[in-house]
């Protein structure tokens, strides 16, 4: 989200889940190819959409763990933050909040949820693992 290629007038202070479903997840999960070509806003135009998720895990099954509840008029960055906050085993968002608000802060919290094992942590997410296109 942010690049030239993926939502470039993204605001993680107005962004709203709604806004990046309609219009990233679900014109994504349109494209067929690789899930590196699609963050990179390649890939080609299929005739059926499929999940998000599906596309991530490039077709291949995978049980969650945990599930993510939200409200689509919520914005984006608080879901991701708490998804976040959850993994690293934090009570509330708000540090993690201000930590993806700085420069390199998302670089910064990957290393966090790597080293504290929490990169293999999966969840259900409605807005990338339903099939919009159904």
């Amino acid at each position: 989200l942010g690049t030239p290629a993926v939502m470039p007038h993204f605001d993680s202070t107005i962004s709203k889940t709604n806004d990046v479903v309609r219009q990233v997840i679900i014109p994504m999960s349109r494209r067929q190819g690789s899930w590196s070509a699609l963050r990179r806003g390649l890939g080609v135009e299929a005739s059926e959409g499929r999940a998000l998720a599906t596309c991530m895990q490039e077709g291949q099954p995978l049980r969650a763990e945990r599930w993510i509840t939200h409200s689509w008029d919520n914005l984006f960055a608080h879901v991701v933050a708490a998804a976040i906050a959850d993994t690293l085993g934090e009570r509330t968002f708000q540090d993690v909040l201000q930590i993806m608000g700085q420069p390199g802060g998302l670089d910064t919290l990957r290393e966090m949820v790597a080293n504290c094992g929490g990169a293999d942590v999966t969840y259900w997410f409605d807005a990338i693992s339903i099939n919009w296109h159904a």
